[in-house]
C-alpha cells in the first residue's frame, strides 16, 4: 500500500504526541469531597470480587485506549489516500482492461520459451476482463481473445512440447503419440521461411507481434512481451529487414503499446524504454532449465513486468494507473468497526 498524501501521517502523528504530552502535562482535579474513611482498606482490596472487578475496570480502559487509537489511526491513513491496495488494482483492470500479446521468435522447443509459456499459462487462469494471445516469428499462434480456459490449455500443450524434445535428444523412449504431438504443434507454432532478398530482424518481429492488436480499442491498455535474442541477423547477412528501431517505436506510438523485452543483450532497450517498457536481460541456464518449474530469474523478470502493467490515457489527456486509485475503504471500515466497539464498550462501562 502507499499514500498520496504521507505528510498527512506526519501531521497525525504530532497531533497525537502534541495531545498526549498536554494531558500528561496538566494537573488531575482530585475530588475535594470529604468522604468517609474504611477501615482494613488492604483487606478490602485483596478480596476476591475486588480484584476481578478491578481487573475488569483495567481491561476495559486498555480495550478503549486501543479502540480509540485504531479509529484515529485508520482515520489519518484514510486521509493520506492510500493506493495499491488489490481492490484498486481491479478496479482499474476492469475499467481500462489490458491486452497482452506475448511475442516469442524462438524454438517452441526451447526450456525457456516453455517456462515463458507455462507462467502465462497460470496466469491467465486469474485474468477477468484482460485478453491474451500468442505471436512466434512466423505464425499468429493465438490471436487475442478472453477464453482464458483455451488460451492456459493452449500455452500449457505447447509448453510441454520442449520435455518431449529433452527426452528424445537424451534418449528417453517417447511414445508415438507424442512425437506425433511434438511434430503437429511445433507446425502450428512457427515454420520456417527462407527468403533470397529478406532476412527477418527482431524489429520485424515486433512489428508482427503488434499487428495482432486491433486498429481502435477505446480504452484497453496494450503490453507486448518479447521473448528472444535482440538481433536474429547475421552480421554478415546483406539482405533487407523491414522496420528499423525507429520504425518500430513509430508503430508502438500509433497503436499505444508498452514493449517489455527478455533478452541476452540490451539492442532493443531503447525501443522498451520509449514505449514505457523494460528490458530484462536473461541468460538461460541449463541447470535451471533441468530444475522442475519455472527458472527463479525468469519468474522474477516476468513478475517485474507483471507488476509494470501499461497507463491508461483519459480523455481529457491525464494519464492514470492503478496507483492513481485511491482505495480507502479497508481503512474506514477499520475505523467505523473500531467506532462501533468503542460505543458499545462506554455503554458498558456505564453499566
Amino acid at each position: 500500500m502507499e499514500l498520496k498524501w504521507w505528510p498527512v501521517i506526519l501531521v497525525g502523528l504530532a497531533a497525537l504526541v502534541a495531545v498526549a504530552a498536554v494531558v500528561w502535562a496538566l494537573p488531575v482535579n482530585t475530588d475535594q469531597r470529604q468522604l468517609r474513611r474504611l477501615a482494613h482498606v488492604d483487606r478490602l482490596t485483596r478480596l476476591p470480587e475486588y480484584i476481578r472487578v478491578y481487573r475488569a475496570y483495567v481491561l476495559s480502559v486498555m480495550a478503549t485506549l486501543l479502540l480509540l487509537l485504531i479509529a484515529f489511526g485508520a482515520a489519518v491513513v484514510a486521509g493520506a489516500r492510500p493506493t495499491g491496495l488489490p481492490e484498486s488494482i481491479q478496479a482499474f483492470d476492469a475499467a481500462h482492461p489490458q491486452d497482452t500479446m506475448l511475442c516469442v521468435d524462438g524454438a517452441v522447443t526451447d526450456p525457456a520459451t516453455a517456462e515463458f509459456l507455462t507462467y502465462y499459462a497460470q496466469l491467465a487462469q486469474s485474468f477477468d476482463q484482460q485478453r491474451l494471445g500468442l505471436t512466434s516469428e512466423t505464425l499468429r499462434v493465438i490471436p487475442l481473445t478472453r477464453d482464458h480456459t483455451y488460451v492456459a490449455d493452449r500455452l500449457q500443450g505447447l509448453a510441454r512440447l520442449a520435455r518431449i524434445q529433452q527426452d528424445l535428444d537424451s534418449g528417453e523412449p517417447v511414445s508415438d503419440a507424442d512425437r506425433a504431438e511434438l511434430q503437429a504443434r511445433a507446425a502450428e507454432f512457427s515454420r520456417p521461411i527462407d527468403y533470397v532478398d529478406y532476412a527477418s530482424s527482431a524489429e520485424d518481429v515486433l512489428a508482427l507481434c503488434m499487428s495482432g492488436f486491433p486498429d481502435s480499442d477505446g480504452a484497453r491498455r496494450r503490453q507486448l512481451v518479447y521473448l528472444g535474442d535482440s538481433s536474429l541477423r547475421d552480421p554478415v547477412d546483406g539482405r533487407q529487414s523491414l522496420y528499423s528501431a525507429d520504425a518500430v517505436r513509430q508503430l508502438a506510438d500509433d497503436k499505444d503499446v508498452q514493449i517489455n523485452v527478455l533478452a541476452r543483450t540490451d539492442a532493443l532497450g531503447a525501443v522498451a524504454e520509449a514505449t514505457g517498457g523494460t528490458l530484462q536481460l536473461y541468460y538461460p541456464s541449463e541447470a535451471a532449465a533441468a530444475e522442475p518449474g519455472i527458472d527463479p530469474m525468469l519468474l522474477a523478470h516476468l513478475e517485474r513486468i507483471q507488476d509494470s502493467p501499461p497507463t491508461a490515457e483519459l480523455a481529457d489527456g491525464r494519464v492514470i494507473s492503478s496507483d492513481s486509485w485511491d482505495t480507502p475503504q479497508p481503512v474506514l471500515i477499520a475505523a467505523v468497526a473500531a467506532a462501533i466497539l468503542l460505543s458499545l464498550s462506554l455503554v458498558v462501562l456505564r453499566r
